[in-house]
């Protein structure tokens, strides 16, 4: 399962989008990818500042939500939200915890996602680098 949060999916929104994000994302395959609806809120509110509101709002509704689901973020989710960014903070990482992305596990599951560092920056070959942030990998 992928959860993709607010810089990947502005990323795939742009004219031209990052070759390394999109080559990641083709090799998962659609069904195992989502966002959450902080993320869905986090686009809208950018779309809703942007002086070309209506062409990126009606952007968002038919290019990404017509074919990506959209988790909620419910209490589960924020009680791990709470864990994590607590165990970033006292790790000395508060920037890290800034980042965080949550997603929500499946009802009655007891399985966490195994996170990783976000790749929205390459290096000057164009090798993903990760940033400050974290991005599920895919659950087995």
């Amino acid at each position: 399962m992928y959860l993709l949060d607010t810089d990947v999916l502005s990323n795939l929104m742009k004219r031209a989008p990052a070759d390394a994000l999109v080559a990641r994302l083709v090799r998962a395959p659609p069904e195992d990818q989502f966002t959450s609806s902080v993320t869905l809120g986090e686009l809208l509110y950018g779309a809703h500042r942007s002086s070309r509101a209506a062409a990126l709002l009606e952007r968002i509704e038919e290019t990404l939500l017509a074919e990506l689901p959209v988790l909620p973020f419910d209490a589960a989710a924020a009680r791990r939200y709470g864990e994590i960014r607590a165990e970033l903070d006292s790790a000395t990482m508060p920037a890290a915890s800034d980042t965080i992305r949550i997603r929500k596990v499946p009802p009655g599951s007891r399985r966490t996602a195994p996170l990783a560092p976000r790749l929205d920056h390459t290096t000057a070959d164009g090798d993903p680098q990760p940033k400050h942030g974290l991005l599920p990998q895919p659950t087995k």
